[in-house]
């Protein structure tokens, strides 16, 4: 579409929302300059934002009202953004919108755990990234290539059994030792 479709998935949660409202709007804004989706929690932005209204230029899922990955699907950017005092090592649904081919845009200190498999920002920076993202589908899908590459080096199966089996192989030369 021409109008970005950014939004996430998440627990209704303090903690896994955006504290400050004008953070809260640069993220997921109000005002129609993106069509916001979001699953899973609502109160908690409602809140930051200070209204009990959801804004018209969003949609807003129950939990689980649709399964993930279709969620997941109706999205051109996965945005995620939580408290400045939440502490995520990983991020599952980070991976799950990765697996799903969304373009996911991350603060920076997700970047060792995901390398170039996202692209990030500061809050300051997201509508510059998202413009120039929305603007030359070149350098969107060559993120989602970057993407691909990288789940599969280093968060598949194969990925998984690489590991494994490298470790396997130290125990076995440090029990021949």
């Amino acid at each position: 579409s021409t109008l970005p479709v950014v939004g996430r998935h998440s627990r209704d949660d303090t903690m896994k929302w955006p504290a400050d409202r004008d953070d809260f709007e640069k993220i997921y804004p109000t005002d129609g300059r993106y069509d916001v989706r979001i699953m899973g929690g609502h109160r908690v932005p409602l809140r930051v934002l200070g209204t009990k209204r959801v804004p018209t230029a969003w949609t807003v899922y129950k939990r689980d009202e649709m399964p993930v990955p279709a969620f997941l699907y109706t999205l051109d950017y996965f945005v995620f953004y939580q408290h400045p005092h939440a502490v995520e090592a990983f991020g599952r649904a980070i991976l799950e919108a990765l697996a799903a081919g969304v373009v996911v845009i991350l603060p920076k200190h997700f970047e060792r755990v995901f390398g170039d498999a996202a692209v990030y920002a500061e809050i300051d920076e997201l509508e510059t990234l998202i413009q120039k993202l929305h603007s030359d589908f070149s350098h969107y899908r060559a993120q989602l290539e970057r993407s691909r590459r990288v789940l599969e080096e280093r968060f598949s199966y194969s990925s998984y059994r690489r590991l494994i089996d490298a470790l396997l192989q130290g125990a076995l030369k440090e029990k021949s030792i």
